[in-house]
């Protein structure tokens, strides 16, 4: 199948502030059809998983490469915060995967029971050699040197830390800070493991670092934050047939079961 490229033209910004629909026409639209979900890196660039099948397009929407591993189905994660290291977690495996800015394999493929962890549950790099992972059976929060092949920082128990039962989403990681997702809510940490806070929100879906800044969203409604402790900012209501989102550099991508839509932003 090939995904069509139509252009817009957007003569207004979408602006970050309360809205309850974006302000303006796309930039681009892709037409494509069963993507699932769609991640945006540092230069946007984005990609997008459908069928098992993991698409990497230009800020402009044109189409660069493809990678699939039809063995292990569809990736449960992409992380794409270094374009020229992108990482794919497939959990029913418990493999890890490491691809170049053309969608090529960087060396041999992680088997995370090797290193000792049975149940992963999400992962997220910080560097070559630095990664943190969410372990399921021991419920903790674990970061890991691939290097030295050792434990640098275990969490306590996050049912403990949150004081209720919960389910973990996702982790994201950026220079400074890691952000824990759970159906109960977030927990930030610092580059070091060091608690730094907790909100309690039911509803939580996805969340995204990006240029320091936390984007995620709660019960269809996407908010902004720019520090731990600092309020959030609501941005837009998705729209209610939007499959999933992403954020690159003044841009804000939405996917739908027929389109992936790339509006700016402000």
């Amino acid at each position: 199948m090939i995904a069509e490229l139509v252009l817009w033209v957007a003569p207004l910004l979408f602006a970050v502030g309360a809205r309850d629909r974006p302000s303006s026409e796309p930039i681009w639209t892709l037409r494509l059809k069963g993507a699932s979900a769609v991640e945006a890196d540092i230069q946007n660039n984005v990609y997008v998983l459908r069928a098992g099948e993991l698409s990497k397009y230009d800020a402009d929407g044109q189409g660069i490469s493809r990678f699939s591993k039809p063995e292990y189905g569809v990736p449960d994660r992409l992380d794409a915060s270094d374009p020229l290291r992108l990482m794919l977690h497939y959990k029913r495996f418990q493999r890890l995967i490491w691809l170049d800015n053309r969608l090529n394999p960087l060396g041999n493929e992680l088997a995370t029971d090797l290193l000792g962890f049975s149940d992963i549950g999400c992962a997220a790099p910080i560097d070559e050699w630095t990664i943190w992972f969410y372990d399921q059976t021991r419920d903790e929060l674990i970061k890991y040197d691939l290097n030295r092949r050792n434990i640098r920082f275990r969490s306590p128990s996050i049912t403990q830390i949150l004081g209720r039962e919960n389910k973990v989403l996702g982790v994201s990681a950026g220079a400074d800070r890691l952000i824990l997702s759970t159906d109960a809510g977030r927990l930030e940490f610092d580059r070091f493991g060091a608690l730094k806070s907790i909100e309690l929100e039911n509803g939580l879906k996805k969340t995204v670092l990006q240029g320091g800044l936390l984007w995620f969203e709660v019960s269809g409604e996407l908010f902004q934050s720019p520090a731990a402790g600092v309020e959030a900012r609501r941005i837009l209501s998705l729209p209610k047939d939007c499959v999933d989102w992403a954020v690159g550099p003044n841009r804000l991508y939405l996917l739908f079961r027929d389109r992936l839509e790339a509006h700016p932003l402000e």
